[in-house]
Order: C-alpha cells, then sequence, then structure tokens
C-alpha cells in the first residue's frame, strides 16, 4: 500500500502534503502544458512566487506530470477515435467491477483526493451514489470541514458541522451581490453565520466574510453580527479575513470583530477598511494584509485616513510578512503622526501604492522602519508621459531603507507612453545594473503585466520582454543584467532564453 495511504483512528487515509502536491501539479499542467477546463477545479493563481519544491519534491513533481502528460495523451486519442473505441477500451478495464473490490481505505483515500480544498459539493454528491459510499462519507470528518454560503443555507451547513465531528473547520460567508440581493439572501447568510460560526466557535481555523456595501440589506447585516456576535470567542482561528467590496469606513457595524477574543490569530487580510481592535490581536499578529480601494477606475473621490493605518501598524512589532495596498492616493508627507511604526521582524514586504513614481515609496518608508526586510515587492503604476528606465532606477534608489533586501520584485503597470521606440527593455536593464542597491540582492524579477487592466498598452515599449527573472546572483546582479543587454532587444526571439542562472521571459504574442 502507498505510504501516501495511512489507518488511523480519526479516518484520515490521504498525506496532506501529497494531496497538495497533486493539486500542484495539475495547477502546473493547466498553466504550462495548456491544458483546459479538466483541472479547472483546482486553485489557480496567474501571479505570485510559485512553490518552493526541494529536490526529491521536483524529481516526483518530474515524475508524476510525465505520466499525466502521458495519460491525457492517451485519453484524448481514445475521445478521437470515436465513442465506440473509447466505450470498448472503458468496458475491457471493467471499471465497476475492480472499483467494487477496492477496499474501505483506498476507496476512502479516493474520496478525500476527490473533494479538494473549500469543496462543499463533491462530499454531497459522493455521499448519494450508494449505501456504501455514504457510509464511508460518513466516516471521513476531513471531507466535510469547509462551509461556505455561497452554496449551502444554514441547515446544510449544520449537517456539515455535525458530520465534521471535532475536526477543525473552514468557513467562508459571504455577502456579495450574487448571493446577497435580498432580504431573503440576509435571513440565509445571517443564519449560516450563526450556525457554523457562533455554535462552533472553538473550531473555527478560518473565517472569510465578504460584503458589497451597496444596499440597505448589507448594512443591516452588518448591524447584526455587531450586536449578536459582538464578543465572540475563537480559541483556534487562526486566519481571518474581512473584505468589503466598496468604500466602508463611514459605515455603521464594519468593526464587528473589535471584541473578538482570538488567542491563537497570526493571519489578518483586511479590505476597504481600517481595522479597530479593543484587544491585543495587532500585538500576536505575524501576516497582515490591508488593501484601500477597489479597480483602478473606482473610489478615486474617497479618502482614507493613513494615519489611522500608521498607528495599526505600530501596535504589530511582531509582524513578518505585510503586504499593503492603496489605489489613487499616497501617504502625504505631512501626516500627523507621532513616530514611525517599528517592524523588527518584518522580512516579507509587498507594496502597491496607487500613486505613480518613485514619491510615493518614499512617502512609506517616511512613516515605516522595516530595515529587515529581506524580501520586497513593488506594483507600481507609472504615468504615462513617465519612461519606464527613470521610474525602475527611482522606485529602487527609494528603497535605501531596507539594505538587507534579497529577494527584489517589481511589477511595472500602465505603462502607455506616446513614443514606445525610444525606450526598449535595453534600457531598462543597462539603468538598473548601475544600481548599488543591487549588490545584496540575490533574486531579482522584473514583470510587465501590460495587459492586466485592459489598457491600450503599446507591447513594443519593452522590447517585447514580458518577464525577467535573475537567480542566485548575490553580488553579481549588476553585471548579469549588464550582459543581458546585448540579448533582450527587438531580434530576440521569443519564450524562454536562459543563460546560467539568468531566465529572460518574452511575449510570444508580440512577436
Amino acid at each position: 500500500m502507498s505510504s501516501d495511504i495511512q489507518t488511523t483512528q480519526s479516518y484520515t487515509y490521504v498525506n496532506a502534503d501529497s494531496t497538495r502536491l497533486l493539486k500542484d501539479i495539475c495547477s502546473k499542467l493547466r498553466r504550462d502544458e495548456d491544458i483546459p477546463a479538466i483541472f479547472s477545479g483546482f486553485p489557480y493563481f496567474a501571479y505570485g512566487t510559485g512553490i518552493q519544491l526541494t529536490v526529491a519534491q521536483t524529481l516526483h513533481l518530474v515524475r508524476v506530470v510525465e505520466s499525466v502528460r502521458l495519460l491525457l495523451t492517451e485519453l484524448q486519442r481514445a475521445a478521437a477515435s470515436g465513442e465506440y473505441y473509447l466505450r470498448s477500451r472503458l468496458s475491457a478495464l471493467q471499471i465497476q467491477e475492480g472499483f467494487a473490490k477496492l477496499p474501505d481505505d483506498v476507496v476512502s483515500h479516493i474520496f478525500e483526493l476527490a473533494c479538494g480544498w473549500m469543496d462543499v459539493k463533491t462530499p454531497v454528491l459522493i455521499s448519494s451514489v450508494s449505501r456504501r459510499f455514504r457510509q464511508l462519507a460518513l466516516r471521513l470528518p476531513n471531507l466535510w470541514t469547509f462551509i461556505s454560503a455561497h452554496f449551502q443555507n444554514h441547515l446544510q451547513a449544520q449537517d456539515f458541522v455535525t458530520r465534521s465531528a471535532t475536526q477543525k473547520l473552514t468557513v467562508r460567508a459571504t455577502g456579495v451581490r450574487s448571493y446577497f440581493g435580498s432580504n431573503y439572501d440576509l435571513k440565509r447568510t445571517l443564519d449560516m453565520f450563526s450556525v457554523s460560526v457562533a455554535s462552533v466557535s472553538s473550531r473555527l481555523v478560518s473565517l472569510s466574510i465578504d460584503v458589497e456595501i451597496d444596499n440597505d440589506s448589507s448594512v443591516e447585516f452588518l448591524t447584526t453580527i455587531s450586536k449578536s456576535h459582538s464578543s465572540l470567542v475563537l480559541p483556534q482561528l487562526e486566519y481571518l479575513r474581512i473584505f468589503f467590496h466598496d468604500f466602508a469606513e463611514n459605515t455603521p457595524g464594519i468593526h464587528f470583530c473589535r471584541n473578538w477574543a482570538m488567542p491563537s490569530l497570526h493571519s489578518f487580510d483586511a479590505g476597504n477598511f481600517i481595522p479597530q481592535f479593543d484587544t491585543d490581536v495587532p500585538e500576536r499578529l505575524l501576516s497582515f494584509t490591508i488593501e484601500l480601494g477597489s479597480d483602478f477606475d473606482e473610489l478615486q473621490d474617497e479618502v482614507w485616513e493613513y494615519a489611522a493605518v500608521v498607528r495599526l501598524l505600530r501596535r504589530m512589532a511582531r509582524l513578518n510578512s505585510l503586504s499593503l495596498s492603496i489605489r489613487h492616493q499616497y501617504f502625504d508627507p505631512q501626516l500627523e503622526v507621532r513616530s514611525k511604526a517599528l517592524l523588527p521582524d518584518l522580512r516579507d514586504l509587498q507594496l502597491d501604492l496607487g500613486k505613480p513614481g518613485p514619491t510615493s515609496v518614499a512617502n512609506f518608508f517616511r512613516y515605516f522602519n522595516c530595515e529587515g526586510v529581506t524580501s520586497l515587492r513593488l506594483d507600481a503604476m507609472l504615468k504615462v508621459d513617465m519612461r519606464p528606465p527613470e521610474a525602475i532606477v527611482g522606485l529602487v534608489s527609494e528603497c535605501r531603507n531596507t539594505p538587507n533586501v534579497t529577494d527584489l520584485g517589481i511589477t511595472l503597470r500602465y505603462c502607455t507612453y506616446p513614443d514606445p521606440q525610444t525606450q526598449t527593455a535595453r534600457d531598462q536593464l543597462e539603468n538598473l545594473s548601475h544600481s548599488a542597491f543591487l549588490q545584496n540582492v540575490c533574486n531579482l524579477h522584473i514583470d510587465f503585466p501590460l495587459e492586466e487592466f485592459g489598457y491600450d498598452c503599446i507591447l513594443d515599449f519593452a522590447g517585447k520582454t514580458r518577464e525577467i527573472r535573475v537567480e542566485n546572483c548575490t553580488g553579481q546582479a549588476g553585471a548579469i543584467l549588464s550582459r543581458l543587454t546585448t540579448r533582450v532587444n527587438h531580434g530576440f526571439k521569443g519564450g524562454e532564453a536562459q543563460s546560467g542562472s539568468t531566465m529572460v521571459i518574452a511575449d510570444p504574442a508580440a512577436w
């Protein structure tokens, strides 16, 4: 029997790392191998640093990916030969007879693999197939640990709570427009919240609440929660997300969690409001994400009290990871704050500061002391008339307050300007290669997602280069970038080109 299958008293047969690896493989196939909707049920993120694998995991990944590719090729070949041929092949395998002979632990293993993370539909479908399937599914509490207002009413949520036994729970209570358009939806969500949050608060490890502040029902929803559940005790809660899809600073009830007791909370994501706490939650957070502002064409007239952001972060001295996203505005250099926010343990910093140019980065560092940062990601909008090479050098120079950065990522958005032929990717690299800030940088990543927000951008400005990665280059980043200027130009052919530990990824669609 595979080492991934375990027989324990908790009736859990799937090794979590193995299951996660399988999902990563499918995600990689979908992304890199152009496999369409067959894997669409698995999580997929278009941007991110990727999956860091050990050598053993990498070798295993290669073997399994190749096997899956061969499997898909065979299935496609069989399907292309016609329905009759495919049916005859399946009949020859005698799938039904073989499956009936599988032992319970193997079938349970298959069930847990089939029920992906945050899946409420598959467990119900499995338990409806046959008496045997239902008995096995009900013995697997791991199948019933995700509860979502998207697909469940409070009675269905109660079933999941019961079937999950003593397992830890993940809850997504959502009030977005597509599920929250009437008073009936309001009652349904409130009932579900009461069942899955208040009644099992001791077992919650993850809670996500998304609300659109665009109607009276939404405000009533928040007000009811703030009155009925103002003093929740969530002893095992590790992750909390509260996201409003509209400007919510002046909305009653948005601070419903300010008195919640959450001694295990280490990660908190906030959207379109600045959280307030009367407890010691901020002092214990290790990871904090705050996003103020929606898409670039919205919320331009809203005013955020950025001094409150500084005051809040000043309480988070234990933070290891901070992601700050601000759209349309930036930190005013005249903010009235008494002192900087000291973040001595901060190692991972991601900044999306909205306003174009290095000024926004400079203003940020006026109020935050985070010299220990080793991984820095800058997401920058550029002015229409701003030359990208100048922007890159300016952004990097303003990061001098983080001298220990070894991993640097820069994303440049909205890069259209009138004369695309005068600046190419060679200019980008040449200007950046002379920056003293790169001396300690080990991994450098620059990308240009020109089409991301639907602008009519000109690809030629970047020499048709879409992404630049330079890895394992401590003390040599500048020299490597300088050498790359001879390769990244209008004659460079798309796809991937590797030179030692350097990778240049060009946009094939631009050629």
